[in-house]
């Protein structure tokens, strides 16, 4: 029940992903259906999986291999046309349509194939002949192997082949192999055994499985605790087993001493009839007696049947027994075997351990003599030490007093050295302290003559300064250094000269002073003063303040041309920002419709500065991890390439676009996708493209052909008609 349980979760599981994967899809369906029925859309047709039966057998193989089950029939372009509007109207995602009247003129006969493998499309009955087209646009010749190995042989041979297992494996013919997976793909398109859509399963039989499961597991869960209880009584059984074997032991004896009991009386019985005598008298005792041995055997028989049904259960139980633990019980029993060796073996040690005994006995009698001589060898060792006890106790009392007296000399000789330590520390401070007069005696010293020095020097530059002032000349300063701002001659010239107190003149640094003064008089020795050089500073000041000013009007202008330029930058990044971010949308949405479901993505390299570093395109396609455009192969390039240069048309059009051979690298599917967008977008623009593609120059309005004659270049251009209509 539980493996039967888990593979209807399994089931279950399945399902449940098919519904989920087929929401949209089916949504797309049933809007384009209701819009059909409605009157709405004419040439609609719907899914092409529908649109055809084929045997159960190949359900696995036309899912893997038969390409486009899923796109949607229409009859001309615009029914695709209004259905993709109406889709994006409603928002009800995207879908891919195959359009009939532009599908080419393929031949739909059979084909000879190798080893009369079946062709994958000669399987498919359509519902109307006129989809048999859509289905070979949908998977070409591809055949149908029974096996990997057949199809091996089958696809590499003079000619190659596209073939598909019945399993669900795709041998490709560039020569991949792809399959793989827990679960095959299944139910693309409609079976004939099926009366509804094969692999789409409906809300209501994904609830019935679902209930079924549910059903099931309460069985099994009701199943498993009937098992869980069966166990607990058999445990309990087994646990009584030794209780029943005692009673029925204890019964059977109590039978075997009442069958006894009855042969004694029938021996009595028989020594009775002999003795005529005492028949009478025992002729009511016999019959006691026989009535309590007829009383003995009823009861006796009820007990034969009572214990009937547990010696059965007993034999039932002991054969399980048996069963289960027959291996334990032999385990046991060998275990109780070695138990009954180590015990001989315990014997043997014991009788052993009596003869180490007697050995002992012997030895203790030995060590008996020893301990009596050792006794009297001790008597005379104690009457020894008794004798140096008494010696080195005199010794001791003399050492003890010798000791004292020591110790009354060294606290005697501790004192000593206090006292001379004390004194020592004394006379130790009074030195440090006369040395301290000494110190400041000679600096005080010092000080006096330096004072004097002082003195008498000032006194001669006085006199010295007296003198030459008195033939000095006298310059006009207001002339010389008026034209300065902050210099203020007036009052410079009548501020009195400064006047100092006894305290400033005590806290004047004469040392500083004098160093300062021979500074200066260094100075004055080697200057050679110019007094009139102020009037040409004063002229170079002019000029500098002029040109400060004409510095500080070109500074101003320059911030304002500078603002300006960071007005015109941030206007630059506003509307390329805005432009960029329109075009990523669109491109996201271009390359969505190109590739049916990839992504595309614009990054900037440099969010702060994008002029500085560039932009990153980033491409996602369907079904694969996001990739650097330079990762990608030929086609999906050129796809992306596309895509942007749409969204670069969607942002900014232009009336004239000329394409050199963009479809070289896309296959069949992609090139009539971007065939017919270029259709589209020729309403307000003029395309020239170079191809060698039927896909692109087919849907063309005009054909220009270049070929070569006489080794002259000619071309020719013509209306791109259908002949075959003409």
């Amino acid at each position: 029940m539980e493996s039967e349980i888990r593979v209807l979760r399994d089931k279950v599981d399945d399902a449940r992903s098919r519904v989920t994967s087929t929401k949209s899809r089916n949504r797309v369906l049933q809007a384009l259906t209701h819009l059909k029925n409605s009157g709405r859309l004419q040439g609609f047709y719907g899914r092409l999986g529908d649109l055809g039966v084929i045997d159960d057998k190949y359900d696995v193989a036309v899912s893997t291999g038969g390409g486009s089950l899923d796109d949607m029939v229409v009859d001309s372009v615009e029914t695709a046309q209004q259905c993709i509007n109406y889709m994006r109207k409603n928002n009800l995602g995207f879908g891919k349509f195959i359009v009939l009247d532009k599908l080419r003129k393929f031949n739909l006969s059979k084909i000879p194939t190798p080893n009369n493998v079946p062709r994958l499309f000669d399987l498919i009955t359509p519902c109307d002949p006129k989809f048999a087209p859509a289905f070979y646009s949908s998977m070409y010749n591809t055949l149908v192997a029974s096996n990997l190995e057949e199809a091996n042989k089958v696809a590499f041979g003079a000619k190659r082949w596209r073939v598909v297992t019945l399993d669900g494996k795709l041998v490709d013919v560039s020569g991949t192999l792809s399959g793989g997976g827990s679960r095959v793909f299944s139910g693309a398109m409609k079976l004939k055994s099926a009366t509804s859509k094969a692999g789409e399963i409906s809300e209501v039989e994904l609830n019935a499985m679902s209930e079924d499961v549910q059903t099931k597991e309460d069985a099994f869960l009701k199943a498993q605790a009937a098992f869980n209880e069966m166990e607990t009584a058999l445990a309990a059984f087994k646990d009584r087993l030794p209780e029943i074997e005692m009673a029925i032991s204890k019964l059977r004896l109590e039978i075997d001493m009442d069958l006894e009991e009855a042969k004694e009386a029938k021996v009595r019985a028989k020594e009775v009839s002999v003795n005529k005598k005492a028949i009478a008298s025992t002729e009511d005792r016999m019959i006691k007696e026989e009535k309590a041995i007829a009383k003995l055997e009823a009861e006796k028989q009820d007990l034969k049947d009572q214990s009937q049904g547990l010696e059965d259960q007993i034999a039932e139980l002991q054969d399980k027994i048996m069963q289960v633990g027959g291996v334990k019980l032999k385990m046991q029993k060998s275990k109780v075997d070695s138990v009954l060796q180590k015990l001989e073996i315990l014997n043997e040690k014991e009788s052993n351990d009596s003869l180490q005994l007697t050995k002992l006995k012997n030895q203790v009698t030995r060590l008996n003599n020893q301990i009596s001589e050792n006794e009297a060898e001790i008597k005379e060792a104690e009457e020894t030490i008794n004798q140096i006890r008494e010696v080195y106790d005199t010794s001791l009392a003399s050492f003890q007093a010798s000791e004292k007296e020591l110790q009354d000399l060294s606290s005697q000789m501790d004192e000593l050295l206090e006292k001379c330590d004390e004194i020592k520390e004394e006379l130790n401070f009074k030195q440090s302290k006369i040395a301290d007069l000494r110190k400041g005696e000679i600096k005080l010293v010092t000080e006096i003559e330096k004072c004097e020095q002082s003195i008498s020097q000032c006194d001669r530059n006085i006199k010295k300064i007296t003198d030459e002032m008195g033939h000095a000349e006298t310059r006009d300063l207001e002339t010389l250094v008026g034209w300065m701002e902050y210099c203020d001659t007036k009052q410079r010239l009548l501020a009195p000269p400064p006047q100092f107190s006894s305290e400033d003149l005590k806290n004047v640094d004469c040392e500083a002073l004098a160093s300062e003064i021979e500074e200066l008089e260094k100075q004055t020795e080697s200057m050679t003063v110019d007094l009139d050089i102020l009037q040409e500073y004063a002229r170079r000041y002019k000029e500098f303040n002029e040109r400060k000013a004409d510095l500080n009007e070109s500074v101003a202008k320059r911030d304002e041309l500078k603002q300006a330029c960071e007005d015109l930058k941030k206007r630059r990044l506003d509307e390329f920002m805005a432009g960029f971010n329109t075009i990523s949308l669109t491109l996201k949405e271009m390359y969505q419709m190109i590739t049916m479901g990839g992504n595309a993505e614009l990054e900037l390299v440099d969010s702060l500065d994008p002029f500085s570093e560039g932009i990153l395109f980033s491409v996602m396609p369907p079904k694969k991890s996001w990739k650097n455009i330079s990762n990608l192969s030929g086609g999906e390039k050129t796809l992306s390439s596309l895509a942007l240069v749409f969204a670069l048309h969607r942002y900014k059009p232009t009336p004239l676009y000329v394409m050199d051979e963009i479809d070289a690298a896309l296959d069949f599917r992609n090139v009539s996708i971007v065939a017919n967008y270029i259709k589209e977008r020729t309403k307000n623009a003029q395309f020239i493209v170079i191809s060698l593609r039927n896909n692109m120059f087919e849907l063309a309005q005009q054909l220009v052909g270049i070929y070569k004659v006489s080794n002259m270049t000619k071309s020719i251009s013509m209306q791109n008609r259908d002949i075959l209509t003409a």
